[in-house]
């Protein structure tokens, strides 16, 4: 598949699609050396697309930052202040649920300079208290452990502490 062809696929991804978003994410790990083209597209598209269909886009984004990471989660770290505040802002409470668990996720990714800052202008606590179900703060912390716990084996020699997203309110 072809950068351009890359882009076509990002821009029809207008539904959560697991295979769809399985296939671009398995391209981008292909295709590394251009990283700063496919980011590009889906930051693009992201901005582009009408509200009710940017939450796949997120989706994708989400996929390959946890999926192959490396430069990609560097390049969507300068991007993610401009998309995902404008983003939360336009969707109703059903994808703003979705977002935030996206969200709270990253800590383990991004820098949390950015990601503090845009939970703080969003004053995502407010979200996180009407939206997230206690069962979903323990999807969360369950992934950000097991995530830790894998770094902590690939590293037995470095000690980490859990990086943890900021409490509720």
């Amino acid at each position: 598949m072809s950068i351009d062809e890359f882009k076509e696929e990002v821009y029809n991804l207008a539904t959560v699609n697991g295979r769809s978003i399985k296939k671009l994410t398995d391209l981008a790990e292909q295709l590394k050396d251009e990283a700063v083209f496919l980011v590009e597209i889906i930051i693009k598209s992201i901005k582009e697309s009408i509200p009710n269909t940017k939450l796949p886009k997120f989706y994708l984004l989400d996929s390959i930052t946890k999926a192959v990471g490396g430069k990609y989660i560097e390049m969507f770290a300068q991007h993610i202040k401009s998309v995902y505040p404008v983003t939360f802002k336009q969707s109703p409470n059903s994808v703003k649920k979705k977002l935030l668990t996206l969200f709270k996720t990253w800590y383990i990714y991004y820098p949390h300079e950015i990601l503090n800052t845009i939970y703080n202008e969003l004053e995502l606590s407010r979200f996180e208290r009407e939206l997230l179900t206690p069962e979903d703060h323990k999807k969360i912390q369950g992934f950000i452990s097991s995530k830790t716990r894998e770094e902590n084996k690939a590293r037995p020699a470095v000690r980490q502490a859990n990086p943890l997203p900021p409490p509720m309110s």
